[in-house]
């Protein structure tokens, strides 16, 4: 199944500050599983042991350009 972009920002309520358009069919937590960069999306997940926001940079340089973040970027 396969959703836009802007439906999944207004399901989980986000602040969005950037959209592309784009088609989300993959969601990825876990930055060693990528597959499908083009079609998924990227949720920084911060746990006591990691945060997923430090692997956003290597991920958009590897294709994925759609990310759900808690820290916005500087």
């Amino acid at each position: 199944m396969s959703y836009h972009i802007r439906e999944i920002a207004t399901i989980i309520k986000a602040n969005c500050q950037a959209l592309h358009d784009a088609t989300i069919a993959h969601l990825l937590t876990d930055s060693r599983t990528l597959s499908y960069p083009e079609t998924c999306l990227f949720f920084a997940i911060k746990t006591k042991t990691n945060d997923g926001h430090k692997y956003i940079i290597d991920l958009y340089g590897a294709g994925v350009k759609n990310f759900v973040v808690a820290d916005e970027c500087p």
